[in-house]
């Protein structure tokens, strides 16, 4: 999936290089920003420790608001916040009945991202990111038989609070940005808030399409 989507973001610095190098950025460059974007979510898990899960990526929905805030030609600062839905997907067989199962959490995340700009048409992207867990719904079934279990939290505690790391890099065709992005998890997920158990860490590549005034 990293490959994938890296790929896809050359391709598309390539492609749209004749694109970009006629529209006037310059206007954005060093302009106070707010927009608004939307896109999906391919969405893992992984286990820092053993790194035993061989689950599959899950599609989710990836919509918010952002801000662009110039510090000069070169730099800035973009904090954004984002409904992201993070989780996975599997299947297996046991006792000869075949069974699939997905999980879906529904985040608010806000990373707060320093913004390199080595051109107008071009921005890098890096930062700390944190996650406030909403919900999550797991779905099982199994042979002809189904269960979904749906789960919402509430801000009592830390526990359910995550903070990551996110980077990528952005395509801006006069006021028309297109991201690409990466997040992980560097802590660990526990929805008890006393135990390890459940120690697995999200990951998403995201891509987005994003309109600023």
């Amino acid at each position: 999936m990293k490959q994938l989507l890296f790929t896809t973001a050359l391709l598309f610095s390539f492609c749209a290089s004749p694109l970009l190098a006629q529209t006037d950025n310059d206007t954005y460059r060093n302009k106070l920003s707010l927009g608004f974007k939307g896109g999906t979510n391919f969405a893992n898990i992984f286990d820092k420790d053993s790194e035993s899960f061989t689950n599959d990526f899950k599609v989710g929905l990836a919509a918010g608001m952002f801000l662009q805030v110039p510090l000069g030609d070169l730099f800035g600062i973009h904090p954004e916040i984002m409904f992201s839905q993070k989780g996975f997907q599997g299947d297996g067989s046991l006792f000869g009945v075949d069974y699939e199962f997905s999980r879906t959490s529904n985040f608010i995340d806000v990373p707060l991202l320093v913004a390199i700009k080595p051109s107008s048409a071009v921005t890098l992207l890096a930062g700390p990111q944190f996650s406030y867990l909403l919900s999550t719904t797991e779905d099982v079934t199994a042979g002809d038989l189904g269960v979904e279990i749906l789960e919402e939290f509430e801000n009592q505690d830390l526990r359910n609070n995550i903070f990551g790391f996110a980077a990528g890099l952005d395509f801006n065709i006069n006021q028309i940005v297109i991201g690409f992005r990466a997040s992980w998890d560097l802590t660990n997920n526990s929805s008890d808030g006393s135990s390890d158990a459940i120690r697995y860490r999200n990951v998403i590549y995201q891509v987005t399409a994003g309109f600023r005034f």
